[in-house]
């Protein structure tokens, strides 16, 4: 249970310092400015995209490396996660309906992509 939520918060991270390195070095962003992502281009929400992929793979090979059965069901279990949180996201902020969709649906395959990356050789 441990190595899930270990799984979760690196992603998470993973998500909360590329969207906070977006939005500090990214010349869209003037002092103080808030993120509100109705309004961002599409480069940004790209970027944002990005990162939130790299976040779901990175759990996907967390969960890989350390935990001992290696089973494919908790595997796919956190990258609905992921997705739940994407929904969560999608509801909460007004989006885009492009990034919404992108979004929501990048997190289950990134994360299977990840913990495929580790497969044991034989």
């Amino acid at each position: 249970m441990l190595v899930i939520i270990t799984a979760f918060l690196i992603g998470g991270a993973i998500m909360y310092l590329g969207e906070a390195l977006i939005h500090r070095y990214h010349p869209f962003f003037t002092e103080g400015q808030a993120l509100n992502t109705d309004v961002l281009p599409a480069g940004i929400l790209a970027l944002i995209l990005l990162f939130h992929a790299i976040g779901a793979f990175a759990s996907g090979l967390f969960l890989k490396k350390f935990i001992v059965s290696a089973d494919s069901f908790i595997i796919t279990l956190v990258g609905l996660g992921w997705t739940l949180v994407g929904v969560v996201g999608m509801i909460k902020t007004a989006q885009p309906v492009w990034f919404a969709i992108s979004d929501t649906c990048i997190y289950l395959p990134m994360t299977l992509l990840g913990s495929k990356c580790l497969q044991k050789r034989i």
